[in-house]
C-alpha cells in the first residue's frame, strides 16, 4: 500500500507509479488548458463572425435616376418589372420612405423598401437625362 506524501503530493514508494500519476496530472493540466482555450475562442472570437451587419453597414441609397427592380412578392425575381427612379418622397421625419418609379407600363409610386438597386445614375448618364 502507498501512502500519498503530503509535502510533494507524491505517492512514496514505486517509482513508476509516481511517473504515472505526474503524467496523470500532466494530461488532466493540459486537458484543463484546452478546454479553456476553446471557452475562449468560442466567446471572444467566433462572435466576430455573428454580428449584426443590418446596423453597422450603410445601405446604398436610392437617387433619382437609378435602375432599379420592383419587387413583387407573388414574382420569381426574373418576373420583377424594371424602372427608372423619377422622384423620391421624404416623410415627416426627413428620411425617403418611397419613390416615383417609371417602368414600361406607366409610373407608380412604391415603397422604398419594395424597390432593389440595379444600377446607379451615376454609372450610365449625368444629370442632363434625369428629366427624361
Amino acid at each position: 500500500m502507498e501512502l500519498p506524501d503530503m509535502t510533494t503530493r507524491r505517492l512514496v514508494g514505486n517509482k513508476s507509479t509516481s511517473t504515472t500519476m505526474t503524467l496523470r496530472r500532466r494530461w488532466y493540466y493540459q486537458r484543463k488548458i484546452l478546454r479553456h482555450l476553446w471557452q475562449r475562442w468560442r466567446k471572444e472570437y467566433l462572435v466576430n463572425f455573428n454580428s449584426r451587419q443590418k446596423w453597422k453597414t450603410q445601405k446604398l441609397e436610392l437617387n433619382i435616376g437609378d435602375i432599379v427592380l420592383l419587387c413583387e412578392d407573388g414574382q420569381t425575381r426574373s418576373n420583377w418589372p424594371m424602372g427608372r427612379i423619377l422622384e423620391l418622397y421624404p416623410s415627416s421625419d426627413g428620411m425617403r420612405r418611397s419613390a416615383l418609379v417609371k417602368t414600361a407600363a406607366g409610373t407608380l409610386v412604391r415603397s422604398i423598401r419594395k424597390l432593389q438597386l440595379i444600377e446607379p445614375a451615376a454609372t450610365y448618364c449625368s444629370d442632363v437625362c434625369v428629366g427624361e
